[in-house]
């Protein structure tokens, strides 16, 4: 488990958090989408949602995705 000065704490290989925003992202590549260059954005503003154990991170699939994903895994 990892922590920041803020009190948040997470766990796991591939979540992080920003010591700027102090907000927790479910990977890295989630991290990096509220950065561009230099700039911080909000995550809701690049299209990350907030999950219910507090990580930013992509929506949930559609219903249409979800059929498709499904549909590939039962192909493997």
């Amino acid at each position: 488990m990892s922590g920041c000065r803020c009190g948040a704490t997470w766990g796991g290989a591939n979540t992080s958090h920003c010591a700027r925003c102090h907000d927790s992202f479910s990977t890295v590549a989630n991290f990096d989408k509220h950065w561009k260059g230099d700039e911080h954005r909000a995550p809701a503003s690049v299209g990350l949602v907030l999950s219910e154990r507090g990580y930013w991170g992509a929506p949930p699939p559609t219903p249409e995705q979800q059929e498709k994903l499904d549909a590939l895994r039962g192909a493997a």
